[in-house]
This record gives structure tokens, sequence and C-alpha cells, in this order.
């Protein structure tokens, strides 16, 4: 059932076989693994079942590292967590980021690919995606032409998302979460302290309402905040160890890791090029016009990039990266109206995505007001169709999206002198990328430079920012908050265990996405779910 926590008796005790924190989708996903058991299941959500100012303020905190977000836009105090937001794009991370790579300092997953490989099919059911697909080599698969053979071998591949309607999980789960008898959503109910005076065990949490306070007790404790408040709440909770629950060592919070996203280089077009009848993308008329929609954004719910294989991974000492061509390029100061075109463009090219889109409300804003501001900048937005879409275009975009090597003064941590309204500080990040990061995007690209001068398409131009020290400035995350409480056997560099147990407790668990230790370049979506499922199958045995 769900109920607004305000309603729990004022420094009452709510007991529970299970106490999950955070509705969010790690947090709905083990949940939903118990209805209809024996197990009682409380789940405590800080949010309400509709985001609102009062919940979202207490994400508030301080960038003081790499440019980022601002942070109340980066994840969402709702039943449902960022799934009420997010995009939709689901892909697994691949087999080699699982694997301990000497290349890339504190590397290496404890499970591998194999170990999470039968949870993925679930994981595709949870995010409601029908008939998933990775391979591209479908003949009616709507891989755009750039991204088969003979633009494609054995060293340059194509890599493929899948889509989810976006499956808003509070929306989607909520009723089943209010039927379930043995499952309670607590709604306002801001955990603010793991108590207990031993490292070892966890008795109960304080919660916090804007009207009351009250504790749960458990027999295991698992929190699925993601990869700010995960931190934030270990770090906060000073009870048993002063430095932070799960923090002897120093790791809680280090790590963090997003994706950055940037605009890398342009494909300048040779003109002579032997492949003209089949790259219809960069010709005129009609034709022309659709294939270069469909390069921006295929109207299938695939989306496709390309990436070097694992072999030259390796013998090139790279992180994993994605690049993918771009008509509709992204631009740091971008108005409106453009912004409003490319997610127009990206998300409604087919009919059916648009009625599904438009009936479950997955348009960030409303459809409406993305069109008044398409017309509210019809001169800018007619000159870039007309330069990018209608004519030849002289060039194409690289975008790339790739991995962030795993680095220890990355990290979060807390402001005591900056409280929220419960009293507990706020977050602090420390996003830094490293040389290795810039250095490995870098000769990616320059990879497929000399892939795509040797099939004929033209030659690459990078970015400046290629050259900078100040390269950070020129580049984006993608709100993917992982590894700030990373997974390995290892207490001195890792956090939790192989079943995302917290080194030396017997009773608290981390379900989201903070215990990756790599994230690859895939969205983290669909992994951080396939592993809950596995965390929800563990819990089960105990």
């Amino acid at each position: 059932m769900l109920l607004d926590a305000r309603a729990a008796p004022n420094g009452g005790e709510i007991e529970a076989d299970i106490c999950i924190i955070g509705g969010g989708m790690a947090g709905i996903t083990i949940a939903r693994e118990f209805i209809g058991t024996n197990t009682t299941v409380v789940v405590l959500e800080s949010g309400q079942v509709e985001e609102t100012d009062a919940a979202q303020e207490l994400t508030a905190g301080t960038n003081v590292g790499g440019k980022y977000f601002d942070l109340t836009t980066t994840r969402f105090r709702v039943l449902g967590g960022s799934s009420q937001r997010w995009a939709g794009w689901c892909r697994p991370i691949d087999p080699m980021d699982f694997e301990e790579r000497p290349w890339v300092q504190n590397s290496g997953w404890p499970i591998s690919f194999d170990d999470l490989a039968p949870y993925f099919s679930r994981a595709h059911e949870v995010c409601q995606i029908e008939n998933p697909s990775y391979d591209s080599t479908t003949p009616d698969g709507g891989v755009p032409p750039l991204y088969q053979p003979p633009f494609v071998n054995d060293k340059v591949a194509t890599v493929t998302w899948t889509h989810s309607p976006p499956t808003k999980f509070g929306a989607v789960y909520r009723d089943s979460l209010d039927a379930a008898k043995n499952i309670t959503v607590y709604l306002g109910a801001t955990v603010t302290n793991l108590d207990g005076s031993t490292e070892h065990h966890v008795p109960s949490v304080t919660v916090h309402t804007d009207e009351s306070t009250f504790t749960v007790t458990a027999k295991i404790f698992v929190l699925t905040l993601g990869g700010l408040e995960t931190p934030r709440l270990l770090l906060t909770s000073t009870d048993a160890v002063p430095a932070g629950y799960g923090n002897q060592n120093d790791v809680v919070g280090r790590y963090f890791m997003d994706h950055p996203h940037l605009l890398s280089g342009h494909v300048q077009i040779n003109r002579s090029h032997t492949h003209r009848p089949v790259v219809a993308s960069l010709d005129r008329g009609v034709r022309g016009i659709r294939q270069r929609l469909a390069l921006q954004r295929p109207a299938s719910d695939r989306k496709f990039a390309l990436s070097v294989s694992p072999e030259i991974q390796r013998s090139e000492n790279l992180l994993n990266a994605s690049i993918h061509f771009t008509v509709i390029h992204h631009a740091k100061g971008e108005s409106d109206a453009v912004r409003s075109l490319r997610l127009v463009v990206g998300n409604l090219r087919s009919p059916t995505r648009m009625i599904r889109q438009i009936r479950i409300g997955a348009i960030p804003g409303g459809l409406g007001i993305h069109i008044r501001n398409i017309l509210k900048g019809i001169p800018e937005v007619t000159r870039l169709v007309i330069n990018n879409v209608v004519r030849k275009p002289r060039r194409l975009g690289l975008f790339a999206q790739a991995e962030q090597s795993p680095n220890p003064d990355s990290r979060v941590t807390v402001d005591p002198s900056d409280p929220d309204r419960y009293n507990v500080p706020r977050v602090v990040l420390n996003w830094q990328l490293t040389d290795q990061d810039k250095d490995s995007i870098n000769r990616t690209q320059q990879l497929l430079s000399d892939h795509l001068v040797a099939v004929g398409i033209g030659r690459v131009e990078p970015e400046p920012w290629i050259a900078s020290d100040n390269w950070g400035a020129n580049l984006e995350g993608g709100h993917h908050h992982m590894g700030t409480a990373r997974m390995g056997t290892d207490p001195s560099v890792s956090v939790v265990d192989q079943n995302g147990r917290i080194h030396g407790s017997d009773n608290v668990y981390i379900g989201d996405s903070s215990v990756f230790p790599t994230g690859g370049f895939s969205n983290p979506g669909l992994t951080m779910v396939a592993m809950a499922l596995r965390l929800a199958d563990h819990l089960k045995t105990l």
C-alpha cells in the first residue's frame, strides 16, 4: 500500500523484514520482487507521487570540481525517482567493462558479464522493452547506411541502444505496489540517519517528515538512493563510524563517474567518394532528407553509434567510447528553439512513438511548449534545417559518449556548514576527469578518422578542445551517477561486496548504480535494474 508518512505516529516505530531506502528504479524493482511473498517490505521515499518543490529542494548541493549541472536538476525525489525524467535509452554495459584492464587503474568487477546476463531479459520486461535487439546487422533493423558495411568492419563496429517507452516507474508500478498487502510505501519519508552503535549492524533508521520523526526497524536495509544520495546518507550516518557508515577506509563517495558527452569533431565529406549510392544521407532530394533525419534519430526504437573493437581497445590501451554521427549539432548556448527542435526530431520521428510519448507524458514540459519554442525561433530553425537537413551537408558532426576512468579524486563529500531543513549536510560534488579520459576519446576519434578516410567518406576535423588543457569546459555529463559506493573484494578500495553488502556490515546493502566499479559508455539504467534483480534474488536466499 501507499501511505503518507505524515500519518505515522511521531516518535513511533515501524517494523519490517526489509527496508528499502529510495523509491526510484532500483528500489521499486527490488520491492516488486517480493510482492505476494511472506516478506514484509517497507519502502521509504522522500518525495510524493508527483514532484514537489519541497522535496526537490533537499537535493541542492555544491559543485567544486569540473563543470557540472545544477545538482537540483540531476536527480529527482519523487516516486519513481529519475525514471520520471529519463530518456529511456537502454543498453547493457559491455562484457569488457567487467574485466580488470591493466591499463585502466581501479578497473574490474567482482562479478562477470555472464553472472549478470540472465537478469537482462528480466530487466527488459521491467523497463517494458518488447523484442529487444542489439544486433545492427538485421536487414529490417532500421540501421542508417553509415552504420552498415562497408563503413563498419571487425575494427570499427556499430553499437546499438534499444528504447524503453520510457517507463516511468512511479506511474507504471504504483497500482501494483498499492495493492500489495506485504509492501508499504511511505511517501514524504526522508531517511536522515542509519542508527546503531556498531559498524557491523544497523538496527533501525531515522525518518523525518515535515511534521514528525519516527524510526523503521528491519532485518535488512537496502539503499537505492543513487550515486549522490547514497554516499551522502552513509557519510552523514556517524553513530558507529565517525567518518560515516561503511567508510572505515575513506572510500565512500570516491570514484564518482559520469559519462562525458561532447561534440568531438566533424567529418569533412569527400564529395567524390565511391559510395554515393549507398550513403543517401549525403545526397539532395527527399531521400537524402529522410536519411539525414534517420541519421539524427532513426524512426525505429533503436539508436546507433560507432565504437572500436575490444581488441583495438586492448592494443591501444583505450577506455570504452561510442561516437555517433549527428546532423543537428548540440552546441553550448543553443537557443530554446534549437533545443526543442532536437527533442522533437529525436523523439517524434515515428507516429507510433509520438502518440506513445504524448500519452505517457514523456516529453519534458509537454509537446506544446516545444512547438511554441520552435515557432518563436522560426528564422533560426529555418536556417538550421536548410543548412543541415535540406541541403547536401558539407560536414557531419561527431558526438561522443564515453567511459570515465575510475578516479579516487573524483568524489562526493558533504558540507556540515550547509545543512538541509532536516539538518543533514548537503552534497558537495568534485567531478574530476583525467588526462587518460581526454587522450582516450582523442585516440578513439583518430582511429575512427583513419577508418573514415580508408572507406572514402572524408576526413575528420577534431574540435579545438582536443588540444586544450581546459577540455572539460567543452563537455557535459549525462546525469549518470556511478561509482561512489563501488563493488569489490578489497575493502580498502571498495564499499560493498559482490552481493552489494557493505563490507563489515551484516545487514546493509546497496542496490543502485553507485556500486558500479566502472561504467563503460552505456546508459546505466538497464544494468542497474538487472543488478537490482540480482540483489533481490540474493535477499530471497537469506
